[in-house]
């Protein structure tokens, strides 16, 4: 089975937040000392996407490729601009994808988020 990548848009500007997740487990014993364990060798990434702009057709490419991950389910590359851990293998972290109609046949995704996986 092909892993599939997260589609371009040309000419689309879209902001992108990073956010690094870490597992720590903390004990704390009747004294009050904390113990502190890392549970993960390397840390999750959470990515946050707002599209402000899209065309008919980049509304149709988005909808299908959402629909053909089947939502979180099937894995897929993320490719970030001007990040040197990129490409991402990523799922989405939500089962929705909300596309607003600005005006007539251009349209905005106001935001979701994708995780990497191990």
């Amino acid at each position: 089975m092909s892993i599939n990548t997260f589609p371009t848009f040309a000419g689309t500007a879209w902001d992108i937040k990073k956010r690094s997740i870490t597992s720590t487990a903390i004990e704390t014993s009747a004294s009050g000392v904390e113990f502190r364990t890392g549970r993960w060798t390397a840390p999750l990434f959470e990515f946050d996407f707002a599209i402000n702009y899209l065309s008919q057709a980049d509304k149709v490419t988005l909808e299908n490729f959402f629909a053909g991950q089947n939502g979180p389910l099937t894995a897929f590359y993320l490719s970030v601009p001007n990040d040197a851990g990129s490409p991402y293998l990523v799922r989405f972290l939500d089962d929705q994808l909300e596309v607003n109609q600005m005006m007539n046949q251009m349209y905005e995704v106001q935001g979701f988020t994708v995780r990497t996986v191990r």
